[in-house]
C-alpha cells in the first residue's frame, strides 16, 4: 500500500466535474461520515476524490491521508495493513483493528482511501469499525461499488458532457503535442472520438495522448475499431496504477472483480447495442447456467458495479444500458466464449 499524507490529482483530470467536486466538498464540510464517490471504469472517481479532499481547511480536519490499495491482495489483511500505515502500536496483546481504533480514536482525520474495489469486504469491516467508535474520522472513498456502510452517502460520476468531453481531450492534446497540426483540430471528429468512448475521462485521455505517434484520422479509426488497445504504447504515467495503463486494463480490473456468472451474463449483455429491460434480457441470455433469476439478480449487480448504467432513469421499469467500452470488453469475452453470432 502506498500512503502519502496529501497530493492531490492535476486538475485537468477534473475537467467537466465542477458539480459532482462541489458536492463532495459539501458533503465533508458537512461532516458526512462516508462518502463514496463511484462510477465506471475510468470516470475519474481517484481524481475527483483527490481534489474535493484537498479542499476543506484545517478547521474541518486536523490531518488528511490518502491510502492506495492496488497493491494488497487479500481483503483479510486490510486491518493489518492499515493498522501499519497509520503507524499503529504493535501491541500483541490486541487485535489489529483494536491498535488501529485506538490510533484514531481521539484524532481529527479524513481518510481517503483509493483503488480499493478488489478489497471491497475488508475495507467496509474497516470502515464501519471506524466510524462506530472515532466520532472525528471520516471517510472519502473512491471505488466502482458503495461499501453499504451506515451513513454513507453516493457521489455518482456519469459520462462527462460532451462539452467537457471536448475541452478534456482539447486540454490532453494541446499538452501532449504543443504544435497539432489544424486537421488534429477538427471538433466533429474529436466528438465523434468522445462519443465512441463514452465521454469518460480516463479513455478520452488515453485517446488525446495518443496523437504524439498518429493522426487523428488514425485514432478515430482506431477508436472505431478497437477502441481498448487505446494506451497500450503510451508513456506510462508516473504514478497512475496499472489497471488505468490502457482501457483494456482498467475495463479487465472490473472483469477479474466480477464473479463467473456476473461475467457471463456481462458478456451475453453485450449484444444489445443501446437500452434494454429485465425482460429482454431473461429472453436473450437465459439458460441452464444462467436462469432467469440469475439475470434479473445479476443485472442489477452489474449495475451496482457500475458495468451497466440506467436507461431513461424514472421511467418506471427497470432498464438498462452497457457503455460502449464496457460492451467492447464484453464482446471480446462473448467470443472467446464461442457464443458470438
Amino acid at each position: 500500500m502506498r500512503t502519502t499524507m496529501w497530493h492531490a490529482e492535476p486538475t485537468v483530470g477534473v475537467i467537466g466535474r465542477t458539480r459532482q467536486l462541489a458536492l463532495v466538498e459539501r458533503l465533508l464540510r458537512r461532516r458526512a461520515r462516508v462518502v463514496t464517490v463511484t462510477g465506471p471504469p475510468g470516470a475519474g472517481k481517484s481524481a475527483v476524490a483527490a481534489v474535493a479532499a484537498s479542499r476543506p481547511g484545517r478547521d474541518v480536519y486536523a490531518e488528511r491521508c490518502q491510502l492506495r490499495w492496488e497493491e494488497v491482495q487479500s481483503p483479510e489483511v486490510v486491518r493489518h495493513v492499515s493498522a501499519n500505515a497509520l503507524r499503529a502500536p504493535d501491541d500483541r496483546t490486541l487485535r489489529r483493528l483494536e491498535t488501529v481504533l485506538d490510533t484514531l480514536e481521539n484524532r481529527s482525520l479524513l481518510l481517503v482511501l483509493h483503488d480499493c474495489d478488489h478489497l471491497i469486504h475488508g475495507v467496509a469491516e474497516l470502515v464501519h469499525a471506524v466510524i462506530g467508535r472515532c466520532p472525528g474520522v471520516d471517510f472519502l472513498v473512491s471505488a466502482r461499488q458503495p461499501l453499504h456502510v451506515p451513513g454513507e452517502q453516493l457521489v455518482v460520476l456519469p459520462p462527462l458532457a460532451p462539452a467537457a468531453a471536448l475541452a478534456l481531450f482539447t486540454a490532453v492534446a494541446e499538452e501532449t503535442a504543443p504544435s497539432l497540426p489544424p486537421a488534429a483540430r477538427d471538433q466533429a471528429l474529436v466528438a465523434e472520438v468522445c462519443e465512441r468512448l463514452d465521454r469518460l475521462p480516463l479513455a478520452v485521455e488515453l485517446a488525446a495522448r495518443s496523437l504524439s505517434d498518429m493522426s487523428l484520422e488514425q485514432l478515430a479509426e482506431l477508436v472505431r475499431t478497437s477502441c481498448l488497445t487505446l494506451g497500450a504504447y503510451l508513456p506510462l504515467v508516473h504514478g497512475r496504477p496499472m489497471h488505468h495503463i490502457t482501457l483494456a486494463n482498467a475495463i479487465g480490473w472490473s472483469h477479474e472483480l466480477c464473479t463467473p456468472s456476473q461475467r457471463l451474463l456481462w458478456a451475453r449483455l453485450s449484444v444489445f447495442d443501446g437500452g434494454f429491460g429485465t425482460a429482454e434480457a431473461v429472453a436473450r441470455c437465459a439458460d441452464e447456467l444462467l436462469p432467469p433469476a440469475a439475470v434479473a439478480d445479476g443485472a442489477a449487480q452489474l449495475l451496482e458495479r457500475s458495468l451497466l448504467l440506467p436507461d431513461r432513469p424514472g421511467a418506471g421499469r427497470a432498464r438498462y444500458r452497457m457503455p460502449r467500452t464496457v460492451r467492447a470488453y464484453g464482446a471480446t469475452m462473448l467470443r472467446y466464449l464461442g457464443e458470438a453470432g
